[in-house]
């Protein structure tokens, strides 16, 4: 009996770095491995018809880097439950990126199944713009900021914060929290724009029911959110009575800051109010209190 072929998706970090999505860079990295499957293809199509061309047979016509792909098939080889509409979707993106190109069926026209091919120039133009970032940002010394002492759970926190303050609209203590706080997690780093759009300025709270989410993840989500917004933008007013207030009771801070992340909960707290955030002796008697 033949033994299923193991289906392999693989989230690539250099391609998450030029898409800033898990999801494009699975699927790029899925037309990178058709693309590779293709040229070998075309060797031996090549070497075929050298052979057809000595024996007066008819030639086979190479794949020339274009691949035959619908959004079904590709939905099913990724592995990550999305819906062909999903897929079609982030297609479209990495086309905008000129990640890729398309075009129908040039021989058949009655062929509606669309073809992609990989730009390998873009994609390495695009990567070795984000190694020259990358470098830079390494450099960067923001005397401001490495003054005040902030703290950083790790190397890869640090780089994103001084990265996403140049995309952020305003680097205000609002914005300053917000990259500081969703930059504490893996999870959240490589799903930032599904969490917050660098264009309007808005968070995404339906990210909170998005699957790659843990319980982790969540709660750095509900901090930033409650630092930026001053509220809590996931309670919804079609949800239910009881459902609001559950999740009103998941943004207190007996749930939010019993958790490993609590110190930098901390920081990012006093990222937003730096002027609370260190106690004045003098301003309290000018107020009129004692200590």
């Amino acid at each position: 009996m033949a033994e299923n072929k193991m289906k392999k998706a693989v989230i690539r970090e250099d391609l998450i770095s030029i898409t800033s999505d898990f999801g494009e860079a699975v699927i790029l990295n899925q037309f990178i491995y058709w693309s590779e499957k293709v040229s070998d293809t075309d060797i031996l199509i090549a070497k075929e018809n050298e052979i057809a061309q000595k024996n007066g047979e008819e030639e086979r016509e190479p794949f020339c880097g274009w691949i035959y792909k619908t959004a079904d098939e590709l939905a099913e080889e990724v592995m990550l439950g999305l819906s062909a509409s999903q897929i079609r979707k982030y297609i479209n993106n990495l086309l905008n990126y000129g990640y890729i190109t398309k075009r129908n069926n040039p021989k058949y026209k009655q062929d509606r199944t669309v073809q992609y091919k990989v730009n390998f120039v873009n994609i390495e133009k695009a990567l070795k713009r984000r190694r020259m970032e990358e470098k830079d940002i390494n450099h960067v010394v923001l005397e401001t900021e490495e003054t005040k002492g902030i703290v950083f759970i790790s190397d890869a926190h640090k780089k994103f914060y001084y990265e996403k303050l140049k995309e952020v609209r305003e680097q205000d203590e609002y914005h300053k929290a917000l990259v500081y706080c969703l930059g504490i997690s893996n999870d959240t780093r490589i799903h930032i724009n599904r969490i917050y759009d660098f264009k309007t300025g808005c968070v995404k709270p339906e990210c909170l029911h998005e699957g790659w989410q843990t319980s982790g993840s969540a709660k750095v989500v509900r901090m930033a959110f409650n630092l930026y917004c001053n509220n809590m933008p996931s309670v919804s007013g079609d949800d239910s009575v009881e459902e609001q207030i559950q999740e009103c009771k998941r943004y207190t801070a007996e749930e939010l800051f019993c958790c490993a992340y609590a110190p930098y909960f901390w920081q990012a707290v006093q990222i937003r109010y730096p002027e609370c955030a260190v106690y004045n002796h003098k301003l309290y008697a000018v107020l009129g209190g004692q200590d």
